[in-house]
């Protein structure tokens, strides 16, 4: 392997190292983001919170949407000939917009005093 080989390797590996770190942050979003969604839910479900009539089929059907939107855009993203990882971080995007709307719609990002 030639010097300049070794270089252009050294040099994808990072960008890939850099992608996944992306993927990881996305990820941790999402998941801290779906936590704070649940939480109010369960707190209007339980009655010591506010809730929405039209909230449990709202529940359901936002996620079809939301996974419909992903997929498409994982297979958008793949038809691109991205990376895995690429796939998949722009694939979570769809489902981020979405929890990070319904963190703030029911109110799960307040601060209780």
């Amino acid at each position: 392997m030639t010097p300049h080989a070794a270089g252009a390797a050294f040099l994808v590996s990072l960008r890939q190292l850099a992608e996944l770190q992306q993927l990881a942050w996305a990820s941790a979003g999402l998941a801290l983001d779906t936590q704070a969604v649940v939480a109010a839910r369960l707190r209007g479900l339980s009655g010591l919170g506010p809730f929405a009539r039209g909230e449990p089929v709202l529940m359901v059907a936002e996620k079809f949407a939301a996974f419909g939107q992903a997929a498409a855009t994982a297979a958008q993203t793949a038809a691109r000939l991205r990376t895995p990882a690429g796939v998949m971080l722009e694939s979570i995007e769809p489902l981020r917009r979405r929890t990070s709307f319904n963190v703030h719609r029911l109110g799960a990002a307040r601060r209780r005093p």
